[in-house]
């Protein structure tokens, strides 16, 4: 059986060891050091790689440390070390990967962090300016409300709209989230109907029960204005249209409301525009 060599960890020094001494102590020759001889997994080195191996290749994230890395395909699923701490792990493709301003992780293509709402290739904050899991707040002074809405379910389409972007009338917003918050509405107004329906079965009037359904499908009307002007507008906007289209729905109606309604029927705009980027 051939030795196999291993670098002392208190002086570098190589030794040659033979593999049944694996998980044994042994004393280093040249500095008496002692020190347990792990067990070596196989490992690739990126250096050894023909070039065709290097064609195909993925990002790898150190879960240590969190440096990240691309490395051949043929690497895959091998025992690599990170350039960054010098520890061992295996090499997997990376999906996910942490935020470096909020601390969240999102999707490891992201360009930008649904949480924060950062560019992911601006600058990252200090470590000591960063709260992992800490509360999320919507950006200051308008820009973009781009955070990967194509992963948000037709609840989180609702609830953003609802809570961060209440009263939020700048960025933009996708026919995505814009659509999934008016069905939302649709089907409160349903259930509105419905519940009016079910007093009358109880043995309500309907004179009585039409008021209830009236005082709070006002109230809901009221809860549901702000959103429903911001979401419009950040739908227009990420079209590329002005807010103000609105105005020829509200006052130009029934003409002016078909034309709004094939507005926010438009794709949108890829890249950045001028209300921010996508």
């Amino acid at each position: 059986m051939s030795n196999k060599n291993i670098a002392c960890p208190h002086c570098n020094q190589t030794l040659a060891f033979s593999p049944s001494l694996e998980g044994k102590t042994i004393k280093c020759p040249f500095c008496n050091g002692d020190f347990i001889i792990q067990t070596q997994a196989p490992r690739t080195s990126a250096m050894h790689l023909r070039a065709n191996d290097q064609d195909n290749t993925f990002n790898f994230v150190c879960p240590y440390c969190g440096h990240t890395k691309q490395l051949p395909m043929v690497m895959n699923g091998k025992v690599v070390e990170c350039d960054a701490c010098c520890e061992e792990s295996i090499a997997v493709p990376a999906t996910e990967k942490e935020c470096p301003f909020c601390g969240e992780t999102i999707k490891f293509n992201a360009k930008v962090c649904k949480y924060c709402k950062n560019r992911l290739d601006a600058p990252a904050a200090p470590a000591s300016a960063r709260s992992p899991r800490g509360p999320r707040t919507a950006p200051k002074g308008g820009g973009h409300t781009d955070y990967e809405t194509d992963d948000l379910s037709f609840f989180d389409c609702f609830t953003l709209a609802m809570t961060r972007n209440y009263a939020n009338f700048n960025g933009r917003s996708t026919p995505r989230e814009y659509w999934f918050f008016i069905l939302f509405q649709m089907m409160i107004n349903f259930v509105l109907f419905l519940f009016c329906g079910l007093l009358i079965g109880l043995g309500l009037t309907e004179e009585m029960a039409g008021l209830m359904f009236f005082s709070i499908f006002s109230l809901a009307v009221l809860v549901f204005f702000l959103p429903n002007l911001a979401i419009t507008t950040r739908r227009l906007h990420d079209a590329n249209y002005s807010g103000l289209w609105i105005l020829l729905g509200i006052f130009l109606a029934p003409l002016g409301s078909l034309i709004l309604f094939i507005l926010l029927l438009q794709p949108s705009t890829p890249y950045e525009n001028k209300y921010g980027y996508k």
